[in-house]
């Protein structure tokens, strides 16, 4: 199971990722579902 039981938990951590590497400060998710949540999360884990 992926770490937030959302579906889009592999496309978020590589975009974390890629945001990382980018040295990207912050970005902005329209979204109020699974997309949201599983970025947010992996958001969170890169602080």
């Amino acid at each position: 199971m992926s770490p937030t039981g959302s579906f889009k938990d592999r496309g978020s951590s590589l975009v974390i990722n890629i945001a990382k590497k980018e040295r990207v400060a912050e970005f902005v998710e329209d979204s109020s579902g699974n997309a949201g949540a599983s970025l947010s999360a992996y958001a969170e884990l890169q602080i």
